[in-house]
């Protein structure tokens, strides 16, 4: 495999080289510098050099912008061209929208509808649009029927919609139900405002009830004073179920009581009844309440969901009941009791239950997947863990085709005038047409390129997962390992990190505003940077060795402060160091119990995920790897008070 690789290494190197021994240089000068003329309305610089950058793979970006300066006066006919001849590139649909927003605002309906794709579902103001260009150029009510899932939302939807509601509305469209529905979803969303709005198109009796809806929304104790419910409308049993749930959110103990006494005083039904029973059970779960399962238990079939039977399993886990384990495992749907969770957790209920044969059957057989749970398989079997690493071998004529792409070529070039970014949108549009084996040869040319992001991407879809070494690059090795050392890290414990975190984008950026490949916050970054005694700029973050340095340091902080335990580290990296303090036992457990009761979905996988990366890059790193040490036995509270 290691001759392959290297033969495979040097034939890569050799045609991309190949490739980038084109003569863009030239080139790509003089195409910043029409772009940068365009951009200030210079159109005269786009005429003047179109003939030497007609064959240079940006060309299209310099077309984009002529046409987007004068999109007001583009034809259809222009724009089709346009789109007939980079269908490939993300800039085909970016320019049709910004043209068909021209065309609404100008209401040339009959233009609109010869460009818009009706297959786009995601942008509802284009699809409003489109509905409107129906109705208005073709008086076309058929399109009513698309209305409904636009409408039901609960949040107000963008101008553009206004006047199909309008029609729609003005039609006889809006049914009470329909109404009714859009209110309890708007409320339940907490969009009071708009269930407000909303309330007026109904008779003052409704309306009434809308009016106590959102007032036992802001304030749910008030479902305990009977004389705001005595009326006999088919809404109180809502109401009241809807101030349980959210009392139970925040104080389930408060809506068993309250719901002891309201049970029986009001007609619920058996949904209503069911929710209840549900919201409660969930709520006590997330609080490992003694009383949880006793609710969960009667949840009515109907109501059933994963979220039940999760939470069911925590309990049992957290409290050892490995009988309750085996009994919820045959009351599974058939796809959920094939997952690697439950097979794990099954198993391991047979084998405390005294069914070590069966038991031992079960985790051999899990053993030989590559994920979280295949690996605690192997660990408890002591088999070895099932890395089934393949080094990828694709045909030249395969790599060739592949560097020959439009989009592919111009990814490559983007990335050598330092725009990576956008690259990364060509490359996953790239992307979309390849089969299998085109994925493996883009993932390797992204090696090539020391793109390791754009590699993962590749294969992200990709049937076949199993050429370790690109989907778990080793860039910033050097950093990274003069860190690990410095901090007394096991560096493959960084690099599942940073695998993790940002999947190698230097430049990553969270919704939360987590920067860099290690995603630091600022604040956490100023810190570290303090307790360092260096200086410090919030974009430093977004320099690979600034960011592992600091990302490092606040990885040994936590395993300081969490029993030198990885697994409590890593929680502790995605969640903070305050609501892992509240998660410890307060005896000593298992990790992989303690793992599982985790009550957030995101940081429960987020740990799990970077166990798995970490005994990966234990292999490719050349050492031999046991789960176990990144996950050894979380001592209790009591342990820790003594």
């Amino acid at each position: 495999n290691l001759i392959i690789t290297l033969v495979l290494l040097i034939f890569f190197f050799f045609l991309t080289r190949a490739y980038v021994s084109k003569d863009f240089a030239t080139q790509r000068i003089l195409f910043l510098q029409v772009e940068a003329d365009l951009k200030k309305g210079k159109m005269n610089s786009f005429r003047k050099h179109k003939q030497a950058l007609v064959n240079y793979p940006l060309y299209p970006y310099l077309k984009y912008e002529l046409l987007r300066k004068m999109i007001k006066e583009v034809r259809h006919s222009e724009l089709s061209a346009f789109n007939q001849t980079y269908p490939d590139s993300p800039l085909a649909s970016k320019l049709t929208n910004e043209w068909l927003s021209v065309k609404a605002a100008h209401k040339q309906w009959a233009e609109f509808l010869l460009a818009y794709n009706i297959n786009d579902k995601n942008d509802i103001e284009m699809q409003c649009h489109y509905i409107n260009a129906n109705i208005e150029a073709k008086n076309n009510k058929d399109v009513y029927a698309l209305v409904p899932p636009i409408w039901l939302q609960s949040k107000t939807q963008p101008a553009a919609c206004d006047p199909v509601f309008k029609h729609w509305i003005n039609d006889g469209q809006l049914t009470r139900n329909l109404l009714w529905q859009r209110i309890k979803l708007s409320i339940s969303e907490n969009n009071t405002k708009l269930a407000k709005y909303l309330a007026k198109e109904l008779p003052e009796g409704d309306q009434a009830m809308v009016e106590l809806w959102i007032r036992t929304h802001n304030d749910p104790e008030i479902i305990a004073k009977p004389h705001y419910f005595a009326s006999k409308h088919s809404a109180i049993s809502e109401i009241i179920t809807h101030g349980i749930k959210k009392i139970a959110k925040t104080n389930p103990q408060a809506a068993v009581k309250l719901w002891n006494i309201l049970e029986h005083k009001h007609n619920f039904n058996e949904t209503h009844w069911g929710t209840v029973v549900k919201e409660i059970g969930l709520a006590l779960a997330r609080k490992l309440d003694p009383h949880a399962d006793k609710w969960l238990t009667t949840v009515p079939t109907p109501l059933l969901s994963k979220e039940v039977f999760d939470a069911r399993l925590k309990l049992a886990v957290h409290n050892n009941n490995w009988q309750t384990i085996t009994d919820v495992y045959k009351m599974l749907p058939e796809e959920e009791m094939r997952s690697d969770k439950w097979q794990y957790w099954q198993a391991r209920a047979l084998e405390m239950l005294g069914h070590r044969e069966a038991s031992q059957a079960a985790l051999a057989k899990l053993s030989q997947m590559r994920n979280y749970y295949g690996f605690l398989a192997s660990s408890r079997v002591l088999q070895p863990y099932a890395f089934n690493h393949e080094a990828t071998n694709i045909p030249a004529e395969v790599t060739t085709e592949i560097l020959q792409r439009p989009a592919v070529i111009r990814a490559f070039e983007l990335k050598q005038i330092d725009r990576v970014h956008t690259g990364r949108t060509e490359w996953y549009k790239a992307l979309a047409d390849m089969n299998d084996q085109q994925r493996l040869a883009a993932a390797q040319l992204a090696a090539q390129w020391d793109l390791p992001n754009w590699a993962i991407v590749a294969l992200a879809n990709a049937s076949n997962k199993n050429d370790l070494t690109l989907r778990f690059p080793k860039t910033y090795s050097d950093f990274i390992h003069r860190e690990a050392k410095h901090n007394s890290i096991d560096p493959a414990l960084i690099f599942a990190i940073t695998r993790q975190e940002s999947a190698f984008i230097p430049t990553a950026k969270s919704p939360v505003g987590a920067l860099g490949l290690m995603q630091i916050m600022p604040a956490t970054g100023k810190m570290i940077a303090r307790s360092n005694r260096e200086r410090h700029h919030v974009q430093d973050l977004l320099k690979p060795e600034k960011n592992i340095r600091l990302g490092s340091k606040y990885v040994r902080m936590m395993l300081d402060q969490y029993q030198q335990n990885p697994a409590l580290a890593a929680a502790s990296y995605n969640a903070g160091p305050h609501r892992v303090a509240g998660w410890l036992p307060e005896y000593d457990m298992p990790a992989d119990s303690w793992i599982e009761t985790i009550p957030f979905k995101e940081t429960r996988e987020y740990v799990q995920n970077v166990l798995t990366y970490a005994v990966i890059y234990k292999q490719l790193l050349g050492s031999t790897p046991k789960l176990g040490n990144y996950m050894p036995i979380i001592n209790g509270k009591k342990r820790i008070s003594k």
